[in-house]
């Protein structure tokens, strides 16, 4: 329930519109535009804020005090000295390289940053960060000017940074605020602000090219209207056009088999009728010659509980059928046995799973042999017309024909049948069951999806396939599930290129249809209700292209109203998409040669902040698995976390995640001789996303989550874990080496500061006993290296529904394994 005093409605800024939850933050906000500044030293410097009086008062006049502490230093004024300095010392014996430019697609005003500062200011006037000390945000405390000890207990009555990243009544529902990851501003900037001697909202930006920080003039604040205005908060109970909202379709909503199995239109049943059944148990029948003699059709309570089992875990990660209007009596046979293998394996009968993905694709690959729409029986009997005498040649050319014979002819692009639809959809699920199957299957995703590439290019993924206003319910199902089916494929493509180092099947710039439609058009189960909610929100259709090509050219995408759930989704693969392809076309090898340009950085930074905006307008930003959002926010949140990753270090190539033998992967992730990433400003944005991903089951509890796992997280969760696990370990073993050689100095104030919040994430862990300050510092953070492998590790501990989740959790302990051998 609520906590503290009722607070009244705050009137929002005059001058931007800002919304606010109290009036002193309100007018401290305003100050920002006005540049009054009421608070006067005695030396006749004036400041907008008391607090940064008070520091200018600790620094200018006290100075003599902070240059030669005592012997016996606190810890708090160490850390305050850590976090109060504005320019990084650059590390040694790395390369710090900054942006050397700005990238012209990402030209955001310094009027932008000033929404965001005051973005933060409103985060924390929500109690992330209020009453934090100087001992926050960083490694808890120094021995002395040249080394630190960890101290074995937390300052009492502070606040803990875990605070900020716990927080989920922020306005970002789950993700970082996006100013986090603008590299313009340090993190140390970023920290201070609202912390007791913290920076003035507008006094810090840092300059790419000079790593200098001008002041903020009067001219850059930016006026109402301008480029990048701030995203007002959607309210639950406002509806706005294209707004996500909860599916209605309930799977608990069968009160009995009579009522489960009723033929009324948009009625949905996953306890299938004796009709029903009979009909599935005909058309695979039917293709008796193509399964194995051994193959025997489940009962029909199987066959419901499987089906089941597909709609409540498989389903609502990848929603590309349409369970209102889904009939299993006129499904193909390889469709239905797909479904029922995967939801097999969402009841832990994996056995029965893999017998029904085999003849699922005996029938596949009995279909694309007989139905193939190219006749090929004429290959072996006639002369084709460019082996012949130019007369034969001639006879044939009105045709068009490549034989003597008239062979069948394909069928125009995009003109596919339901038949034809169905074995995409079949093809769909076996190639995500193959990818994250046991390694005798994993061999066969890659023949699937070249099969399945091949369809989806056929069913027309490059023709617009925008749908008129008017269209009715029937048609606006049928084209919006082939949309859906052809789109799906398009994200399971990237997310198999992302996780084996494989190029993608479908290139982005293939990719010709609009985005998906909102989530309540589609969970609509009548046509009443779909006509309703039409009528309410309006018709919108945007192609892919342009929206993709906004979001790197750095421009709002949500103008005209959020894009659906699904639709986001989309666009993240296509950025994953282009990291990729950014990543191995930078060189052969990842060392520092291979490190991407600072100028393609900032337009992949740029594109992911206005990617995130748009994504937090749909409403469903959770990072709760289980929440009645739906998983989609949940997934992409890795998704976000993998692209950070991928854009500052290039782990592909070396995770051996397609081998599924934990001691080839677990050696791969301890090779420490591998150059993976340069240190700088960039890779601490990828850092602090692997720390918010370390947080969550923290905060949730890792014995909970590795429990209950299972049937919540997705294989996506699960990949950008194993990335995020990879890439915190080696920085800190980097970090480490650094520390050994040059000491503690050499460390970037923003690189101090994220150590001590792995410090602390360990704290709040199972592990915290294993916390060993009486090390040394570079064997201390080294020895944190491995818990970072050890706890990720227990997360995976327990049953799992796919294997390569399983490969992951044991790749993980096998690593911290040998990491613990040689501390």
């Amino acid at each position: 329930m609520p906590r503290g005093r009722p607070r009244g409605i705050v009137a929002p800024c005059q001058f931007c519109n800002m919304q606010f939850k109290r009036v002193e933050h309100l007018r401290r906000h305003e100050r920002t535009h006005t540049k009054e500044k009421p608070f006067a030293c005695g030396c006749g410097e004036k400041f907008s804020r008391q607090d940064l009086l008070a520091r200018h008062v600790k620094l200018s006049h006290q100075s003599s005090q902070i240059e030669q502490p005592s012997s016996g230093i606190d810890a708090n004024r160490l850390m305050w000295e850590a976090t109060s300095s504005n320019v990084d010392t650059p590390s040694t014996g790395q390369n710090e390289t900054q942006s050397e430019s700005t990238d012209p697609h990402c030209n955001q005003e310094i009027s932008q940053e000033q929404h965001m500062l005051s973005t933060l200011h409103s985060h924390v006037s929500d109690g992330m960060i209020v009453g934090m000390n100087e001992a926050e945000y960083g490694i808890e405390s120094f021995a002395n000017t040249q080394s630190f000890t960890f101290d074995s207990q937390c300052g009492s009555g502070t606040i803990d940074e875990l605070d900020f990243l716990w927080d989920y009544s922020s306005n970002a529902r789950g993700f970082l605020p996006t100013t986090f990851f603008n590299t313009d501003l340090s993190l140390s900037d970023i920290w201070n602000i609202g912390r007791p001697g913290g920076e003035d909202d507008s006094a810090i930006i840092r300059s790419p090219r000079t790593g200098e920080h001008p002041t903020l003039q009067p001219s850059d604040i930016r006026q109402p209207g301008s480029r990048f205005r701030p995203l007002t908060v959607l309210e639950e109970a406002i509806h706005r056009p294209n707004q996500e909202r909860l599916p209605a379709t309930d799977l608990d909503d069968c009160k009995d088999s009579e009522a489960a199995t009723a033929t009324v239109p948009g009625s949905v049943s996953w306890v299938m009728s004796h009709f029903v059944y009979n009909s599935i148990v005909s058309s695979i029948l039917g293709q008796k010659r193509a399964v194995p003699p051994s193959f025997a059709v489940p009962s029909r309570h199987t066959l419901s509980r499987y089906t089941d089992g597909y709609f409540r875990g498989f389903h609502k990660h990848l929603p590309f059928l349409h369970p209102s209007t889904l009939r299993f009596e006129a499904l193909a046979p390889e469709l239905v046995l797909a479904i029922a293998a995967v939801g097999a394996f969402y009841r832990f009968e994996h056995a029965k799973g893999y017998e029904l993905y085999f003849a699922a694709r005996a029938i596949i690959a009995e279909r694309m042999q007989t139905q193939s729409p190219f006749s090929t029986s004429h290959l072996t009997t006639t002369l084709p017309s460019y082996a012949s005498f130019s007369s034969a040649r001639s006879n044939v050319s009105a045709s068009g024909a490549g034989s003597c014979s008239s062979p069948v002819s394909s069928p125009p692009l995009g003109t596919i049948d339901q038949g034809q639809l169905h074995t995409i959809q079949a093809l769909i699920i076996l190639l995500a069951m193959s990818s994250w199957a046991d390694a005798p299957i994993v061999r066969d995703s890659t023949a699937i999806s070249s099969q399945l590439g091949m369809l989806v290019r056929e069913a027309g993924i490059s023709i617009p396939d925008a749908i008129a206003e008017g269209t009715e319910w029937v048609e606006w199902v049928t084209r919006e599930v082939r949309r859906r089916t052809l789109l799906v494929a398009y994200i399971l493509f990237n997310l198999q290129s992302m996780s084996f180092d494989v190029p993608p099947v479908i290139m982005n710039h293939e990719v010709r249809l609009c985005l998906p439609h909102c989530g309540s058009e589609w969970a609509a189960t009548t046509a009443a209700e779909w006509q309703e909610l039409r009528t309410m929100y309006g018709h919108d259709e945007s192609g892919f292209q342009e929206v993709f090509q906004k979001l790197l050219d750095g421009q709002e995408i949500h103008n005209n109203g959020p894009f659906s759930a699904l639709g986001n989704y989309v666009l993240m693969s296509g950025l994953l998409q282009r990291i990729f392809l950014e990543r191995h076309t930078s060189g052969c090898l990842p060392d520092a040669s291979s490190s991407l340009r600072p100028v393609v950085i900032k337009t992949f930074e740029c594109a992911l902040r206005i990617w995130q905006i748009s994504w937090e307008a749909t409403q469903e930003s959770s990072l709760d698995p289980s929440s009645s959002k739906g998983p989609l926010g949940f997934n992409a949140v890795a998704m976000l976390r993998l692209a950070y990753i991928r854009l500052n270090a290039n782990l592909g190539p070396y995770r051996n995640l397609i081998t599924r033998d934990p001691h080839r992967i677990a050696g791969a992730l301890t090779n420490g001789t591998i150059p993976l990433f340069v240190r700088n400003f960039h890779l601490d944005r990828a850092v602090l996303q692997c720390i918010h991903a370390l947080s969550v089951p923290v905060h949730t509890g890792i014995s909970f989550v590795a429990h209950t796992q299972a049937l919540n997280w997705s294989v996506q969760s699960a990949l950008s874990n194993l990335d995020c696990a990879f890439l915190l370990n080696r920085w800190l073993y980097v970090l480490a080496g650094v520390v050994e050689t040059t000491g503690i100095k050499s460390l970037r104030g923003d690189e101090r500061k994220l150590v001590g919040m792995v410090v602390n994430l360990i704290r709040e862990s199972t592990l915290a006993k294993n916390l060993d300050f009486s090390d040394i510092d570079g064997q201390c953070i080294r020895r944190m290296g491995a818990m970072v492998f050890r706890l990720w590790a227990e997360i995976f501990r327990g049953p799992h529904v796919f294997s390569v989740v399983d490969s992951i959790g044991a790749s993980l302990s096998t690593a911290a394994d040998m990491l613990e051998a040689q501390l």
